[in-house]
């Protein structure tokens, strides 16, 4: 296993860290860090309210005298949102002094960890969209184990559930693509013939018929990166590097199912509705000729 590194910080950067390990961080997660002689929460964060349906900023209700260290151990800090006034967010943390040894020398270092918060993480924070799209799929609860699994410092498990939704998908548009592959001078794949395919050879069909109002032209195919992406986060990176990695694809992921399943759907009923058409005319003509 990687042993995580001591971070040389000064107060200044060290109030940014804090304030982005409350924001974004998993539960658990641990910050080693020395030089900075801070020791405390920054009085402000960003962070959204459900009662404002949107980010806000958060203030802890009592500022304590700049500067003045917590205590070391286990410790709460309550926030309430500036807005409303009426939403409070719980932090739960430890922040203490260590020592371990590297290279046979014995090296002091801080460490701060988050170990709980109410609410939750935004594990449910997924956009209208994105919900409305995988609604009553098991994509739907397979992405929210993704997050969180995220949540909890397990960013290897979440991407494996990011890959499997993405796996899901690419026989769906590539059924309801197939008229796509004729204007591209391809030949159409039955049912039978799409299942037979490997995902890799899934990935390659799908770079060429992948719709352009989810790709534009010059730029990757999504389902191809996010795909090699959670690969190599399953099978290389370590779980912080899986960790900005997931928070990387998830902007990219979510967009791209908010739009695709909606497109897909519309397109697959626009396909069917267009193959009656001809048997509308001919039974118009044929109640036309009886009357």
């Amino acid at each position: 296993m990687t042993e995580k590194k001591i971070e040389q910080i000064d107060n200044d950067r060290l109030e940014a860290k804090l304030t982005e390990i409350l924001q974004t961080w998993p539960l658990y997660r641990e910050f080693k860090y020395s030089g900075a002689s801070l020791q405390h929460l920054p009085d402000e964060i960003k962070y959204f309210c459900d009662q404002c349906d949107k980010e806000q900023t958060w203030r802890q209700p009592t500022l304590r005298p700049q500067r003045q260290a917590d205590r070391a151990g286990f410790q709460q800090r309550m926030f309430r949102c500036l807005n409303c006034k009426a939403q409070m967010l719980y932090f739960a943390y430890e922040w203490s002094n260590k020592t371990e040894q590297r290279d046979g020398k014995s090296v002091p270092y801080f460490l701060f960890r988050k170990y709980g918060q109410v609410p939750m993480l935004e594990e449910e924070k997924i956009s209208h969209e994105l919900e409305e799209a995988l609604k009553g799929t098991d994509d739907l609860k397979f992405y929210k184990k993704a997050l969180r699994l995220r949540n909890f410092d397990n960013a290897i498990g979440a991407m494996a559930y990011m890959r499997r939704v993405i796996e899901s998908h690419m026989g769906e548009m590539l059924e309801i693509l197939n008229e796509e592959a004729r204007s591209k001078g391809l030949q159409p794949l039955s049912k039978e013939e799409i299942a037979a395919l490997k995902f890799s050879q899934k990935v390659e069909r799908a770079k060429e018929l992948f719709p352009a109002i989810i790709k534009p032209e010059n730029y990757p195919n999504p389902f191809e990166q996010l795909y090699k992406l959670t690969s190599d986060a399953l099978h290389n990176l370590s779980e912080d590097e899986s960790i900005l990695l997931f928070d990387q694809c998830r902007t990219v992921f979510e967009y791209v199912f908010s739009e695709l399943r909606p497109h897909l759907k519309k397109k697959k009923k626009f396909l069917e509705d267009l193959q009656k058409l001809p048997q509308l005319g001919s039974a118009a003509k044929k109640k036309a000729s009886a009357a």
